[in-house]
């Protein structure tokens, strides 16, 4: 089974690296990285060319969203992932991935678990997950990371799975949104399979968020955006009751600053699963 990984990037050295690096040490039998470059001067290009993997492509696109369509539509593996560039995968993610969907024939789209870390590679959180509600999403927050959402390359055909470009930072809550409307075939892969790292650079925090929020909210019925505190607070309850807020001491590894060329072993005794970027180091 073939693997197309996606990455769009414009200037995302050196974080670039470390995410070519975890793809380019998965084990599936065919694989290929698609580097989506909008237009890099930091090395990009010098790295992308280091690796037999990798179709580096380098043209105009209009943002991040516009990059990945472009990425999606040259991806010839039966399954797809997108991968920013301060992202990366986790050991034998790729393998995970590939035995869950020749398990699970009729599955069309798979979220994972995914480590949210400091640029030093500690963790600031985990990120298990449930089946994204459609109203949760839209009024709230979407529950997925887009690091550890996997795709059949067919359903992104069939259902036209690819990015509203009008959005900068919400695509993947809207593009979630659809694929709910359409009745796409979903699970939970219960492993985890990427980190994200909180660089201060990232989109988490971008103003541009508070428009396309209410942009999404507006697409819910008015009462039932009025009852927003309970559909929260009915989520916290599924996410208890899913085991959600509930993980073990963490082993993982991953490329560094310190350690560019070798993944370097952490150990992480009491994983905390809230949110943080306190701890990012500027």
């Amino acid at each position: 089974m073939k693997f197309s990984v996606v990455t769009p990037v414009f200037n995302g050295m050196p974080w670039m690296e470390y995410c070519v690096r975890s793809v380019a040490d998965q084990k599936p039998a065919v694989l290929e990285h698609i580097i989506q470059d909008g237009g890099s001067t930091d090395g990009t290009a010098e790295c992308a060319s280091k690796w037999e993997s990798v179709q580096y492509i380098r043209e105009h696109d209009n943002g991040m969203y516009d990059a990945i369509n472009r990425g999606f539509r040259k991806a010839q593996g039966e399954l797809v992932l997108h991968l920013n560039s301060d992202e990366q995968l986790l050991p034998g993610a790729l393998d995970k991935a590939i035995r869950f969907f020749e398990t699970h024939p009729k599955v069309e789209m798979a979220f994972a678990y995914a480590l949210v870390l400091d640029i030093c590679g500690e963790l600031l959180c985990y990120r298990k997950t449930l089946l994204p509600d459609l109203l949760h999403t839209q009024i709230s927050h979407l529950c997925t990371l887009t690091c550890a959402t996997f795709y059949r390359r067919e359903a992104i055909e069939r259902y036209g799975l690819y990015f509203d470009p009008s959005y900068r930072v919400l695509g993947d809550a809207e593009l979630i949104c659809r694929a709910l409307r359409q009745g796409v075939k979903m699970a939970i892969l219960p492993e985890y399979t990427s980190a994200f790292t909180i660089t201060g650079k990232n989109l988490s925090n971008d103003e541009r968020a508070i428009p396309e929020r209410i942009r999404m909210a507006e697409q819910a019925p008015r009462l039932l955006r009025m009852l927003k505190p309970a559909v929260k607070m009915l989520h916290r309850v599924k996410r208890t009751l899913g085991g959600v807020y509930s993980q073990k001491p963490l082993d993982y590894e991953i490329y560094t600053p310190e350690s560019p060329e070798r993944r370097q072993r952490f150990h992480a005794e009491k994983p905390d699963f809230r949110w943080k970027e306190e701890k990012v180091q500027q």
